[in-house]
Protein backbone atom coordinates (compact mmCIF):
# COMPACT_ATOMS: atom_id res chain seq x y z
CA UNK A 1 0.00 0.00 0.00
CA UNK A 2 1.25 3.00 -1.06
CA UNK A 3 1.32 6.15 1.51
CA UNK A 4 2.36 9.72 0.63
CA UNK A 5 2.93 11.82 4.22
CA UNK A 6 4.02 15.25 2.29
CA UNK A 7 6.95 16.81 3.63
CA UNK A 8 6.65 18.39 7.43
CA UNK A 9 4.41 14.91 8.81
CA UNK A 10 4.59 15.17 12.08
CA UNK A 11 3.66 12.04 14.40
CA UNK A 12 3.39 13.39 17.68
CA UNK A 13 2.91 9.81 19.28
CA UNK A 14 5.84 8.00 21.81
CA UNK A 15 7.80 5.26 19.53
CA UNK A 16 10.45 3.06 20.72
CA UNK A 17 12.07 1.48 18.14
CA UNK A 18 15.18 -0.71 17.11
CA UNK A 19 15.82 1.25 13.76
CA UNK A 20 19.79 2.18 13.55
CA UNK A 21 19.35 6.12 13.43
CA UNK A 22 22.06 9.12 13.16
CA UNK A 23 22.61 11.05 16.16
CA UNK A 24 22.00 14.52 15.05
CA UNK A 25 22.42 16.74 18.02
CA UNK A 26 21.73 20.49 17.73
CA UNK A 27 22.33 23.42 19.92
CA UNK A 28 17.99 23.57 20.63
CA UNK A 29 17.69 19.93 20.02
CA UNK A 30 20.96 18.10 21.66
CA UNK A 31 19.30 14.72 21.64
CA UNK A 32 18.31 15.22 17.87
CA UNK A 33 18.79 12.17 15.50
CA UNK A 34 17.64 11.10 11.80
CA UNK A 35 16.49 8.26 10.34
CA UNK A 36 15.00 6.47 7.13
CA UNK A 37 13.25 3.23 6.90
CA UNK A 38 15.71 1.56 4.80
CA UNK A 39 18.84 0.86 6.72
CA UNK A 40 21.46 -1.67 6.20
CA UNK A 41 21.80 -2.29 9.97
CA UNK A 42 25.44 -2.16 12.11
CA UNK A 43 25.03 -5.36 13.69
CA UNK A 44 28.38 -6.20 13.25
CA UNK A 45 29.21 -2.82 15.12
CA UNK A 46 27.29 -3.99 17.85
CA UNK A 47 28.85 -7.50 18.12
CA UNK A 48 32.40 -7.01 16.98
CA UNK A 49 33.19 -6.70 20.89
CA UNK A 50 31.87 -9.85 21.23
CA UNK A 51 33.25 -11.84 18.11
CA UNK A 52 37.07 -11.68 17.06
CA UNK A 53 36.08 -10.51 13.46
CA UNK A 54 37.05 -6.49 12.81
CA UNK A 55 33.76 -5.55 12.18
CA UNK A 56 33.97 -5.87 8.15
CA UNK A 57 30.40 -6.91 7.18
CA UNK A 58 30.39 -10.21 4.79
CA UNK A 59 26.54 -9.48 4.51
CA UNK A 60 25.89 -10.75 1.03
CA UNK A 61 22.92 -7.46 0.99
CA UNK A 62 22.88 -4.99 -1.97
CA UNK A 63 24.83 -2.94 0.24
CA UNK A 64 28.51 -3.29 -0.06
CA UNK A 65 31.04 -3.78 2.63
CA UNK A 66 32.35 -0.60 2.96
CA UNK A 67 28.59 1.55 2.35
CA UNK A 68 28.08 -0.96 5.68
CA UNK A 69 31.38 0.05 7.90
CA UNK A 70 30.62 4.15 6.96
CA UNK A 71 26.56 3.28 7.56
CA UNK A 72 28.44 1.41 10.87
CA UNK A 73 30.67 5.05 12.46
CA UNK A 74 28.25 7.04 12.10
CA UNK A 75 25.09 5.50 12.94
CA UNK A 76 23.77 3.44 16.28
CA UNK A 77 22.09 0.17 16.69
CA UNK A 78 20.46 0.69 19.87
CA UNK A 79 16.60 0.17 20.66
CA UNK A 80 15.32 3.67 21.88
CA UNK A 81 12.39 5.63 22.78
CA UNK A 82 11.42 8.77 20.29
CA UNK A 83 8.91 11.00 19.70
CA UNK A 84 8.69 14.65 17.76
CA UNK A 85 9.26 12.50 14.76
CA UNK A 86 8.93 14.70 11.66
CA UNK A 87 9.42 14.09 7.76
CA UNK A 88 12.04 16.27 6.85
CA UNK A 89 13.45 15.29 3.20
CA UNK A 90 13.82 12.51 0.83
CA UNK A 91 11.31 11.48 -1.84
CA UNK A 92 7.63 10.97 -0.58
CA UNK A 93 8.85 6.89 -1.05
CA UNK A 94 8.46 4.01 1.16
CA UNK A 95 12.12 3.84 2.88
CA UNK A 96 13.48 7.19 1.24
CA UNK A 97 11.99 9.48 3.57
CA UNK A 98 14.02 10.89 6.04
CA UNK A 99 12.66 11.92 9.57
CA UNK A 100 14.13 13.33 12.75
CA UNK A 101 12.89 13.26 16.15
CA UNK A 102 14.56 13.33 19.85
CA UNK A 103 15.68 10.64 21.68
CA UNK A 104 13.87 10.40 25.19
CA UNK A 105 15.65 8.44 28.03
CA UNK A 106 12.90 5.75 30.09
CA UNK A 107 12.43 7.60 32.56
CA UNK A 108 11.50 10.69 30.42
CA UNK A 109 9.51 8.38 28.32
CA UNK A 110 7.76 7.47 30.99
CA UNK A 111 6.80 10.54 32.43
CA UNK A 112 5.46 12.21 29.25
CA UNK A 113 3.22 9.10 28.81
CA UNK A 114 2.19 9.07 32.25
CA UNK A 115 1.55 13.21 31.55
CA UNK A 116 -0.17 12.70 28.13
CA UNK A 117 -2.71 9.32 29.78
CA UNK A 118 -2.47 9.47 33.15
CA UNK A 119 -0.84 6.67 36.05
CA UNK A 120 -3.60 4.03 34.95
CA UNK A 121 -3.36 3.85 31.22
CA UNK A 122 -1.45 1.00 30.03
CA UNK A 123 0.26 1.36 26.42
CA UNK A 124 -0.36 -0.13 23.66
CA UNK A 125 2.43 -0.83 21.49
CA UNK A 126 2.28 -1.30 17.45
CA UNK A 127 4.70 -4.21 16.37
CA UNK A 128 6.01 -4.57 13.26
CA UNK A 129 8.67 -6.65 11.37
CA UNK A 130 11.79 -5.82 9.66
CA UNK A 131 9.87 -5.14 6.16
CA UNK A 132 7.87 -1.99 7.49
CA UNK A 133 8.30 1.45 6.64
CA UNK A 134 8.01 4.28 9.74
CA UNK A 135 5.99 6.77 7.57
CA UNK A 136 3.06 3.76 6.86
CA UNK A 137 3.50 2.85 10.69
CA UNK A 138 3.51 6.76 11.81
CA UNK A 139 -0.33 7.15 9.54
CA UNK A 140 -1.66 3.78 10.68
CA UNK A 141 -0.87 4.66 14.45
CA UNK A 142 -2.06 8.00 14.15
CA UNK A 143 -5.30 7.14 12.78
CA UNK A 144 -6.03 4.51 15.33
CA UNK A 145 -5.10 7.07 17.69
CA UNK A 146 -7.66 8.72 16.83
CA UNK A 147 -10.08 5.96 17.77
CA UNK A 148 -9.04 5.32 21.02
CA UNK A 149 -9.21 9.30 21.95
CA UNK A 150 -12.78 9.51 21.28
Amino acid sequence: MAVNLGIGYEYDGLVITSIDYKPSPTKARPNRITFTGVTPGNESKRLSSSNSNSGTSTNKNSTSASALDQHNKTHEDAATFLWKCKYISGPDVKGQRVFEADRLSVKAARKEFVKRYGKECKPLFAIHGFNSEPGTVFKRCKQAQGRFDN
